[in-house]
């Protein structure tokens, strides 16, 4: 199962808004590609913190995301 499919199954037996899920799903999946290596998929299992900081500095500096988008 992709990791979208599982995150929209459990969001729903949580009883989360559609919108809320689709933009949830959306950041994701740009996450996700933000550390695609050479075409091929990352599991989120195999990113660590660090990973994850990259990204919340790309959103910050290249893309100007504002601090309470990304909380």
């Amino acid at each position: 199962m992709r990791v979208t499919e599982s995150f929209h199954r459990v969001a729903k037996l949580h009883h989360v808004a559609d919108n809320t899920i689709h933009w949830y799903r959306d950041w994701i999946e740009d996450f996700l590609r933000f550390h695609k290596v050479n075409g091929a998929w990352r599991h989120p299992r195999d990113l660590r913190g660090e990973e994850l900081g990259q990204y919340l500095t790309h959103l910050a500096a290249d893309r100007k995301v504002s601090a309470s988008s990304q909380n």
